[in-house]
């Protein structure tokens, strides 16, 4: 199997005939346009050519190297598509905790059954997501930088665990190759996650979905504090 060219990219979005900003992932951007958020990590995103459903933005980023940067103008078809209010659906609280989601509250975001979705409300226990893109139906100019470029199997394990996780981007990740087989040291910050386990296997899907690894084994260490 042939990894996928990956690349960690700086992304602001803006309303293309106003020029207000949406979002970006850049703190200095977020604080100069009155949108920072203190919740928010602002790092660099992972994005995986012919997986982002940004053709214009895949391409720039595949025929780039480094430091490159773009203003992208996008239509909603080619950017997150028109709003679609079957999009909103609505799960029990204890359908939720089965996969490891638990305490939501309006304004969340989850990953339910491999989709992104932001809680809308939460209700007699039943919660409401919407699984639109935040910028479903606008036309954009998207502020694209190429951070990094990965080139090798190593770092492909690394993002795909940092993006998994939601782990900050710079954190030091352990892994040790050998033939098909990857050893990872995993960092206190991603074991200790709520709902771990579910992450470890979209993590596994994914190493299966863009690598011909074929074993992985995670090592942990746990500190027992004592009086």
């Amino acid at each position: 199997m042939t990894e996928k060219p990956f690349a960690w990219v700086n992304l602001t979005f803006r309303d293309a005939q106003t020029g207000k900003v949406y979002e970006t992932t850049e703190e200095e951007v977020a604080r100069k346009e009155g949108i920072y958020n203190e919740d928010y990590s602002y790092e660099p995103v992972l994005l995986i050519p012919g997986e982002s459903g940004l053709k214009k933005i895949d391409l720039f980023v595949e025929e780039n190297e480094e430091g490159a940067r773009a203003t992208i103008e996008l239509s909603p078809e080619e950017a997150f598509g028109q709003y679609d209010p079957d999009k909103v659906r609505v799960f029990s609280v204890k359908r939720l905790e089965k996969e490891g989601i638990k305490d939501v509250k309006k304004g969340d975001v989850l990953r339910v059954n491999g989709e992104r979705g932001t809680v809308i409300s939460v209700d007699g226990g039943r919660v409401r997501v919407d699984f639109n893109h935040p910028l479903a139906g606008k036309r954009l100019l998207v502020d694209v930088h190429i951070v990094k470029k990965v080139k090798n199997k190593e770092d492909i394990v690394r993002a795909l665990l940092i993006r998994n996780f939601d782990i900050p981007f710079d954190t030091e990740v352990e892994v040790k190759m050998e033939e098909d087989k990857v050893e990872i040291n995993l960092p206190p910050i991603a074991y200790t996650k709520r709902d771990a386990t579910s992450r470890k296997l979209r993590f596994l899907s994914d190493i299966m979905k863009y690598t011909d690894i074929r074993k992985v084994v995670f090592r942990e260490e746990h500190v027992v504090p004592r009086d």
